[in-house]
């Protein structure tokens, strides 16, 4: 039986504080957040801890936003648990490239082996949060993903 649970990336909180990054005194995981929250903080600063709900524009974490962050975690799992972004050690260059749009994630070698992982990693990192799949739409594709058993 293979269950996929998700949670609400909101209320997540790693113990590892080098991960997140003070953003408008709010401290965030840079590293896995969708470029548009990164707006979003900024105009929330001294908001609430955010939504994660599919409603209105103001929240921090949406249903998109947690798509792009699922697939940033995916790519750390096949990475071996290498940090996002690895070859950019400072948050401060990392935060300056996503609000600039130039910094875009990248599908791990033994990601790239699988065209159809390869793929939904990519849909996940739309530019447009509409065009990102919906997590039911990722839960089938994973469950029709084969494995290759010399990777």
């Amino acid at each position: 039986n293979l269950d996929l649970k998700l949670s609400l990336m909101a209320l997540s909180r790693d113990i590892h504080a080098a991960e997140y990054c003070l953003i408008n005194e709010r401290s965030l995981p840079l590293r896995w957040m969708a470029p548009e929250t990164l707006a979003t903080a900024a105009a929330a600063a001294g908001g609430g801890a955010g939504g994660g709900g599919a409603g209105g524009g103001s929240e921090l974490f949406t249903y998109q936003s947690d798509v792009w962050s699922f697939g940033i975690f995916v790519a750390e799992v096949f990475s071996l648990g290498e940090l996002p972004y690895a070859s950019l050690p400072a948050d401060s260059e990392v935060l300056t490239l996503l609000k600039k749009g130039t910094l875009r994630p990248q599908p791990p070698y033994q990601c790239q082996q699988m065209p159809d992982l390869h793929g939904l990693l990519r849909r996940c990192w739309s530019e447009s949060p509409a065009e990102r799949p919906r997590f039911t739409d990722i839960s089938i594709a994973l469950g029709e993903l084969t494995m290759d058993s010399d990777m």
